[in-house]
């Protein structure tokens, strides 16, 4: 009977060895698996770098000079008065390579002028982290397929109304 159980003790101190060391490989395994997912992300944020670098090295050398420059200064820029559906257009070709492989890049733009007094570099770089946020989040949630929509059209603004519930738009202010 004493040999009986000491062979019963004997299988359970094996048995909890071999369970304590299966969770490790499993601890380390999965530890892993998370070091090799945020290498991935990196990755993937290197891809969208390279390919927004590419894009403006390719056709926008001048810009990008002029965009360094003007994040280099300590005062804002002039506003000019600039058409923001132009801006968009011609930043297409750099944005369609900002996005990652497997999302979709889908411009809308106004059919016409839309014209705003502003820095022409700030309106572009507003754009471009626009598209590069969203593809991120496209990234974030779907695993590297989706879609990202930019739109560029006029929105009606609503009149502003007080605390009180009151129209507070300049017309009828008293």
């Amino acid at each position: 009977m004493v040999w009986w159980v000491l062979s019963v003790v004997l299988s359970l101190v094996l048995a909890v060895g071999w369970l304590a060391r299966l969770v490790g490989r499993m601890r380390r395994a999965e530890q892993e698996l998370i070091e090799s997912q945020a290498q991935l992300r990196r990755a993937q944020r290197l891809e969208l770098i390279g390919r927004l670098a590419g894009g403006i090295a390719h056709s926008r050398a001048a810009d990008l000079a002029r965009q360094l420059l003007a994040l280099s200064r300590p005062h804002p820029l002039p506003k000019r008065t600039i058409d923001v559906t132009a801006t968009a257009r011609e930043l297409e070709r750099v944005l369609q390579r900002t996005v990652s492989e497997g999302t979709n890049l889908q411009v809308q733009l106004s059919s016409e002028p839309l014209w705003i007094d502003a820095d022409r570099t700030r309106v572009e770089q507003v754009i471009v982290n626009l598209v590069i946020n969203a593809n991120d989040a496209v990234l974030a949630t779907t695993k590297r397929t989706g879609e990202v929509r930019l739109s560029v059209a006029w929105a009606a603004a609503e009149p502003a109304v007080s605390a009180r519930g009151e129209n507070a738009s300049p017309q009828h202010a008293s």
